[in-house]
């Protein structure tokens, strides 16, 4: 059974376990591939998202009896008396070094300011990521995403000629039903139009290019930063940690503005050094799921569409 593990600051992990494995051979395996930087509280999987108190649950339940099945993602949230692994320090300007006393950092994340660290905050791999990633970043709550695909189809329904059928590629009306649909994987176009129906510049960062695509910056002052691997939108955000808040929204004419662009980059870097981004013009794609090659963006949707399936890696030379 193959599970993909992930917690917010502290990036992704795959493990592998026994068909019968049962709840707490998921948590010992959880912290161990964590390095035991946290105590697991909880564990959440599926679509709508379910979530399973360890404390209020037996031990001894089979994985596949809780509803877990292999390809599945599962999300943790750690104790709040964990050990909390993001220390930062330094300035905004990209001073990295590590006091002693601090805990190393993780590939998804890199000090920018006392007590602020920029990290990517992971959304759900339910083919719905473009829009938890913005809904999360507007709204820190990524229930308003189903919403913004309504946007989406209502904006490009209205619009037939800015959005012809050369343009979406299939007919405008036949898109704007395509899009409201859960499993439909949105790109370009729904950022667009999101962009300007939320008054914000959108900026994502694609991890294996390591440049931004840039939506409205010139004509909004506030801006939001999704970063996209090839597969997965997740969200940039900057923790702080003195009150344990998470900044989403940034503006322009701030000061560490720039900066805060430059940093990303190198949390980009970091993603695509660990091998978490995926070149899907150039690279062949595995499903791990079920063992399917893939060549290009639209065979990667179709096939998550189409199966669900949502764990993906690149094929060795």
């Amino acid at each position: 059974m193959r599970l993909k593990l992930a917690i917010s600051g502290l990036g992704q992990n795959i493990i592998t376990l026994k068909e019968n494995a049962t709840l707490s051979d998921l948590v010992k395996a959880a912290e161990t591939a964590f390095e035991n930087q946290i105590s697991v509280a909880s564990v959440g999987f599926g679509y709508p998202p379910k979530k399973i108190s360890i404390n209020e649950e037996d031990g001894n339940s089979a994985l596949t009896d809780l509803g877990i099945s292999s390809g599945e993602r599962v999300s943790l949230e750690p104790a709040r008396n964990t050990a909390n692994p993001l220390r930062p320090e330094g300035q905004f300007a990209a001073d990295t070094r590590q006091s002693q006393n601090k805990k190393p950092l993780t590939k998804t994340q890199i000090y920018i300011k006392d007590s602020q660290i920029l990290q990517v905050h992971q959304v759900p791999d339910d083919n719905s990521c473009l829009f938890h990633a913005i809904s999360y970043a507007m709204y820190k709550d990524i229930t308003v995403s189903s919403q913004l695909r309504e946007i989406v189809s209502k904006e490009i329904s209205a619009n037939k000629t800015k959005f012809s059928d050369s343009i979406l590629g299939r007919p405008n009306q036949e898109y704007a039903n395509w899009i409201l649909q859960r499993d439909s994987w949105g790109g370009a176009i729904d950022i667009v139009v999101l962009s300007s129906s939320l008054e914000v510049a959108i900026l994502t960062l694609d991890v294996d290019a390591l440049r931004y695509e840039k939506f409205n910056e010139d004509k909004y002052d506030s801006f939001i930063m999704v970063v996209f691997s090839g597969v997965h939108y997740d969200t940039i955000e900057v923790y702080h940690e003195a009150n344990d808040e998470r900044q989403t929204v940034f503006r322009f004419g701030d000061p560490d503005s720039e900066n805060l662009l430059v940093q990303a980059i190198e949390v980009a870097k970091k993603m695509k050094a660990a091998g978490m981004s995926f070149n899907t013009t150039r690279d062949r794609i595995k499903c791990n799921t079920c063992g399917s090659i893939l060549i290009g963006e639209r065979e990667v949707a179709r096939h998550a569409e189409r199966t669900g399936h949502m764990d993906f890696g690149q094929v060795s030379a």
